[in-house]
Formats: C-alpha cells, structure tokens, sequence
C-alpha cells in the first residue's frame, strides 16, 4: 500500500493508504452508509467521477463475485474505506476487493 493523502477543497490534508490504482483525482465526495453494497456502488454508472466513502467501517468481507456487478467497470475516482478486508468469506467471490482494484 502506498502513502497518499487527501486534501480537502479547504486545504485541509488527511493522511492514508491508496490500494489497487494511484492517481491524482479531482473529484466531489459522496457518502453511501449501506452495510453491503460495496459492488454494486462501484460499478453503479451514476457515481462516474465521484469519490465514494462507505460509513460501514470494514470493506472487502464479502469479495467480489461475477453476479453483483452494475456494469462492466468501476465508474468511480476514488473509493475510499476505513478498513479493507482481504480475507473474504462469500461462497460466490471470486477475488478480493483489492484484487479487484489490482491491488498488492
């Protein structure tokens, strides 16, 4: 995982770590505060050139799998989580959620 932060309009800087693709992204903030969901929020066409932040602390309990998906790509900026889990447990996932970023 890679240092990186987040700088807020206001100039404010938030320190963190970036999994899977690392870019500079300009882009609003949007809040999804489902307990599930995560898949399906990302391949959601509506939230292209967003950042999206789940409430749910934990992200990544459940994989990913070939059945949830919105679309056929990400449409998000940015996907920004307070913990990722790489050890899923989903009869159904096919790959974690940071192998679905591409990330190590």
């Amino acid at each position: 995982m890679n240092d990186i932060k987040i700088v807020l309009a206001n100039g404010v800087e938030i320190p963190c770590k970036s999994f899977g693709y690392r870019k500079d992204v300009y882009a609003p903030f949007i809040f999804n505060t489902s307990i599930v969901g995560y898949q399906e929020a990302l391949t959601d066409p509506s939230y292209k050139k967003e950042i999206l932040v789940m409430s749910f602390p934990i992200q990544g309990i459940y994989g990913i799998n070939d059945l949830d998906s919105e679309s056929s790509k990400v449409h998000l900026s940015a996907f920004v989580v307070n913990n990722l889990e790489d050890n899923f447990s989903n009869n159904y996932a096919t790959k974690s959620l940071r192998d679905f970023f591409g990330g190590k």
